[in-house]
């Protein structure tokens, strides 16, 4: 065989072997790349299925704190709406400041003693020795201040320093008329009048009915003092109040709070159905209600340091109060002339009752029953806080 036929066959050889080996190479390469694209095939599946089941474990745990956020959130706000509706009711009929207007009363005797009295009985002592004066005209002016002052007491809103005024001012001008002696008889008549109330007389008077003029003017400025801060209270806090109201009413689109809660929430909800496999939490997440209702919670959310300071506001204004009427009672009711210690010691033991209570007898407090609302709400608000973050 020549030389390049041996060649020949050599190549055809060699060419014949390489061919097989790289088509034994391209194989051995499509079949890793088949496995390696197989399993990034499989590691996408994987990983979408992975993210399927983290959207539905986050919407489900989205739902749940919605559903407690909202159920929680709800029942805050009617908290809150009967909080501020109590004390809307203390501040516009204090049941505190209606037991203490038969003290301010000068038609009461609370105390032991009625205004009339006391100023009758002043005019009658001080008035009986004085030798100006006859009989009958020490009657008519006993009379006269008894009449003006029985008019005065039987307008309800007339002050009794008022009346104690108006009174002074009629002794002082009392009048006696006389006809003027040494006249003829073909004279005409002359009517002379005299103020038979000296100085010393009114001063009498008067130093007589200061123990009282002190107390009313005290009763009168601890009075004058509350009326201005409950204002100031109204003034306040109106906007708060309103804000409240306005998000009541809206919640009141989706909830009636005249029904259970409870019920109606979970119906919202579907509470009955979010145990079920292909339960929609995402649909449920997203509905306009629950949107609306969880907005509104976060808004509620806001006032509650309002309520906190509107609450504990009203409870100092309350207190101090009592306290100054406590302190009128046992420092200038117990020192009047005329009273009664064991009408007054009954008066101070009632508003004791009404500040503090009396467990024995059932009787909460307002300082306790104010207190013990706020406790509750600020409880609720610790647990909605937790649902929060």
């Amino acid at each position: 065989m020549s030389y390049f036929l041996k060649t020949g066959y050599c190549l055809l050889f060699l060419l014949t072997y390489n061919t097989a080996i790289f088509a034994q190479n391209i194989s051995d390469s499509v079949n890793l790349l088949s496995n390696d694209f197989g399993k990034e095939i499989s590691s996408i599946k994987d990983l979408v299925l992975n993210l399927k089941i983290k959207s539905e474990q986050t919407e489900k745990s989205q739902y749940n704190k919605n559903y407690q956020l909202i159920i929680r959130g709800v029942d805050m706000i009617q908290e809150l709406h009967n909080g501020s509706l109590q004390i809307l009711t203390a501040r516009n009929q204090n049941i505190f400041t209606k037991k203490v207007a038969d003290i301010n009363n000068p038609s009461s005797d609370a105390l032991g003693f009625q205004l009339l009295d006391v100023i009758i009985k002043s005019v009658e002592e001080n008035i009986a020795n004085l030798t100006t004066i006859e009989k009958p005209e020490k009657a008519r002016l006993t009379s006269t201040v008894g009449t003006l002052v029985d008019g005065l007491k039987s307008v309800v809103s007339f002050p009794p320093l008022q009346i104690i005024s108006n009174a002074l001012s009629v002794i002082s001008s009392f009048t006696i008329f006389k006809a003027k002696s040494g006249l003829k008889k073909s004279d005409d008549m002359i009517i002379e009048g005299s103020n038979p109330i000296n100085k010393e007389t009114l001063q009498k008077i008067t130093k007589s009915l200061m123990p009282y003029i002190d107390f009313y003017n005290e009763l009168n400025e601890l009075n004058r003092r509350f009326e201005n801060t409950l204002y100031q209270h109204t003034i306040q806090y109106k906007d708060f109040i309103e804000a409240l109201a306005i998000l009541k009413q809206d919640i009141e689109k989706s909830v009636d709070f005249k029904n259970s809660l409870g019920e109606q929430i979970n119906a919202m909800f579907e509470y009955n159905k979010s145990a079920l496999a292909d339960f929609n939490f995402k649909a449920k997440n997203e509905s306009a209600e629950v949107k609306s209702l969880t907005i509104n919670i976060y808004t509620m959310l806001e006032l509650v340091d309002t309520y906190k300071k509107f609450t504990n506001d009203f409870i100092q204004i309350q207190s101090d109060y009592f306290t100054g009427n406590i302190s009128i009672l046992e420092k200038k009711a117990k020192i009047l002339p005329v009273k009664d210690d064991i009408k007054i010691d009954k008066m101070l033991n009632e508003l004791n009752q009404l500040k503090n209570g009396n467990p024995g007898e059932g009787i909460i407090g307002f300082d306790v029953a104010y207190k013990e609302r706020l406790s509750i709400i600020l409880t609720k608000l610790n647990k909605v806080n937790q649902i929060r973050y």
